[in-house]
């Protein structure tokens, strides 16, 4: 997600290629900052409802690999279920399956979710969802796990209804 003059980002672009796959325009400075925020909170809210469809699913009785499979094919699916269920062994190179080992950690997570939320409120808007999404990696983080990825929040989830996961 890159800001700046379109002219500059191509003439940039090989080596921009160089840093990762898949390289976007999205307008001018400062534009690759606000659209990887709101990426951000997309997705952690996400990860929260598919978590709790987790919690309420097995806690029903139900098979986590039965619930997978059938939330990626259903309304449910999204990238952060593709890549960050809640239990082990489900998917591979999921952080579940190592103790949720950091990739992008709970503390980035809280910290972009706070950046969001203090534009949002100096621009006087509420965002709810977000507001939440926040304070789940704040009570995760105020439980050790600032430092695993930013999905070791289920763990909070489950705890509050009484499970361990």
């Amino acid at each position: 997600m890159v800001g700046g003059k379109k002219e500059v980002f191509e003439e940039y672009r090989d080596i921009l290629e160089m840093m990762g796959e898949k390289i976007f325009h999205v307008g001018e400075v400062g534009m690759g900052e606000v659209v990887k925020l709101a990426n951000n909170l997309a997705g952690a809210v996400a990860g929260i409802g598919a978590w709790e469809g987790f919690l309420f699913g097995t806690k029903l009785g139900a098979d986590p690999k039965i619930l997978f499979e059938v939330i990626s094919a259903s309304s449910g699916n999204s990238w952060v279920l593709q890549t960050r269920v809640p239990y082990p062994n489900i998917i591979p190179n999921c952080p579940a399956n190592n103790d949720f080992a950091s990739g992008f950690t709970t503390d980035l997570m809280a910290k972009d979710l706070g950046l969001v939320l203090s534009t949002a409120e100096a621009m006087k808007f509420p965002l709810l969802a977000g507001s939440l999404a926040h304070q789940m990696m704040k009570a995760a983080q105020a439980n050790g796990l600032g430092h695993k990825d930013w999905s070791a929040t289920c763990k909070i989830i489950y705890q509050l209804a009484g499970e361990k996961i």
